[in-house]
């Protein structure tokens, strides 16, 4: 009976040895998709800025130049 016992235990913890390394690959995946994602929302972010301070110089100098004419 003992004997049983131990070996059923020994199967527990290598399942949940085995869970823990799934559980770890999955929290691997999971921590790189969310890099991911914040790097990409960074470009975005980045891209949206740029944009925003092309216009805004370009509005400037069109300001600029219609303030000059009158």
């Amino acid at each position: 009976m003992k004997k049983g016992g131990s070996t059923f235990m020994a199967t527990i913890e290598l399942n949940n040895e085995n869970n823990d390394s799934k559980l770890s690959t999955k929290l691997k995946q999971l921590h790189e998709m969310v890099v991911l994602n914040i790097k990409q929302r960074k470009d975005k972010y980045r891209e949206i800025t740029n944009m925003l301070e092309s216009y805004y110089v370009a509005f400037n100098k069109v300001s600029k130049n219609k303030g000059a004419g009158h």
